[in-house]
């Protein structure tokens, strides 16, 4: 007699399981106590396996600010703050991603958000910087967490970039969030209070960014100038700063590294407990050290560069004090992103006002493009990739030092830095990389910086961080100094060669 069975029973299994889990125990490879319905064989089998659980029960619901009107599903859709405990893990706290995931049924959310926080962000930083105490990192998480359209940007953001380095690249979720975002932005930017927040002022800049790395040049530019109306509307970068820093330094990092120029007013300097006028004196530096130091005004240099190149050697002599210290407080809370965006903005504006002939004028050009390019290198491997940036840079130090090097400026240290700082820069020009190193040896040679310790020595009187400028700079070097053996030795009586001429 064959038995019935009533299919339309329900399983004792048939809640609902959660791929988020709880990482304590997926690590211990058991089931985890959520207080879900389980069978009689699992309690059974699990009753003497199970340790202390560290998923949280209590589960906080915070909503998404709403910045839209749109009549849109996902508009409603809001923040479900989960597996506080897990928060706790040291490095963790404020970036872990399932801290923040999205009610609704957003695909491979999870996934997207874990490689945007684990291989992304870190993009963002200077080299050495961690973003789980970077306040960069964790203001702009904070703003990511609260808005649907800068949360799907993000989600955009790693679908990309997955994409870009899977053999295969699924396009599905990339096209998905494209709608999304486009839509959430069609509706917000007819949103009188909303359309100009920080959020969206987050979200266009990062769409920019994204459309530039696609290489759809008419969505960038469109998105620029609509960056550029949101600043104006928001009465200047100051305003938006003031409110938001981390929207600030975004909108001012991306826009500059898409169009290679600042495009918004220059604000005033940004203070992180610099001296007075930026004058280093005997308490900052010592006595031994300040009279090493070059005087920028002996070589002409003009007052608002040379006031920047002090502030850039107080910075340098920040990050050199505290490099080794990994937990510095001063160094962690330090607003790297507007302190150098700020500098770099003064520098790019800055134009000459005298004759562009001059020798005075030209060394005051070659210290600003080379300051600029000097405090780039803290972003090599930024996103958006700075490198277009970089070697417009190094063109224009190029052409003013070929003025340079025919005046009577010949034999001095600040032609020593200027060159060197351009050869570490057009490390992957080789042309450029020769030009700058044939004449790095013919002013080695003259100066009598026969080794990498005077070398170093002529450097650290300009401008030196020891911990990014150290590896870079003596492999320069040590091309010079080869470069130099080659010379005297082939040619004991006359070190002549060819040098470029621009």
């Amino acid at each position: 007699m064959a038995f019935q069975v009533n299919r339309t029973s329900t399983s004792m299994r048939s809640a609902r399981k959660s791929k988020a889990g709880c990482k304590a125990c997926k690590l211990r490879k058991v089931k985890c106590d959520e207080l879900r319905p389980v069978c009689g064989n699992c309690k059974t089998y699990y009753s003497n396996r199970i340790k202390k659980c560290d998923f949280s029960v209590s589960l906080v619901a915070a909503p998404i600010t709403s910045a839209t009107h749109c009549a849109l599903p996902l508009s409603q859709q809001h923040i479900l703050r989960c597996n506080e405990a897990i928060s706790h893990i040291e490095g963790l706290k404020a970036l872990y991603p399932f801290d923040a995931r999205l009610e609704s049924k957003l695909p491979n959310a999870d996934h997207l958000l874990h490689h945007y926080l684990s291989a992304l962000i870190v993009k963002w930083l200077p080299a050495g910087y961690k973003p789980e105490t970077n306040p960069f990192a964790l203001s702009w998480w904070s703003l990511v967490q609260t808005d649907n359209l800068l949360f799907r940007t993000i989600l955009l953001v790693s679908a990309l970039d997955l994409e870009s380095h899977s053999e295969k690249p699924n396009i599905f979720h990339s096209e998905r969030y494209t709608i999304e975002s486009m839509q959430l932005l069609r509706a917000r930017v007819q949103d009188p209070v909303h359309g100009t927040s920080n959020q969206t002022i987050g979200a266009v800049a990062t769409l920019a960014s994204l459309a530039y790395t696609r290489g759809n040049m008419r969505e960038a530019r469109t998105h620029i100038e609509g960056l550029q109306k949101m600043v104006a509307a928001r009465g200047g970068m100051g305003n938006i700063r003031s409110s938001s820093p981390v929207t600030a330094s975004v909108t001012f990092w991306f826009s500059l590294l898409l169009t290679l120029e600042p495009q918004f007013p220059p604000e005033e300097p940004i203070h992180i407990n610099y001296p007075p006028q930026w004058i280093l004196d005997i308490d900052i530096l010592g006595s031994s050290q300040v009279s090493e130091l070059l005087d920028f005004k002996e070589y002409g240099i003009r007052k608002p560069i040379s006031d920047i190149l002090l502030e850039i050697r107080y910075l340098s002599h920040f990050f050199t004090t505290h490099s080794n210290d990994t937990l510095s407080p001063d160094l962690e809370d330090l607003d790297i992103h507007s302190t150098i965006g700020s500098i770099i903005q003064r520098l790019l504006q800055t134009e000459p006002d005298t004759d562009p002939r001059s020798r005075f004028d030209c060394v005051t050009e070659c210290c600003r493009f080379a300051a600029a390019i000097f405090l780039l290198f803290l972003f090599e491997n930024h996103y958006p990739d700075p490198t277009r940036l970089i070697n417009s840079l190094i063109q224009k130090l190029q052409k003013d030092l070929g003025s340079a090097v025919h005046s009577t400026l010949n034999g001095n240290r600040l032609l020593g830095w200027l060159f060197s700082v351009g050869g570490v820069a057009a490390l992957n020009l080789p042309v450029e990389r020769d030009w700058f190193v044939s004449h790095l040896t013919e002013l080695a040679a003259e100066l009598g910086l026969l080794s990498w310790d005077k070398a170093k020595n002529c450097l650290q009187q300009v401008v030196w961080v020891d911990a990014m400028n150290d590896q870079p700079f003596r492999q320069l070097w040590n091309e010079v100094l080869i470069n130099i053996t080659c010379v005297t030795t082939k040619e004991p009586f006359c070190a002549v060669r060819y040098w470029p001429i621009m």
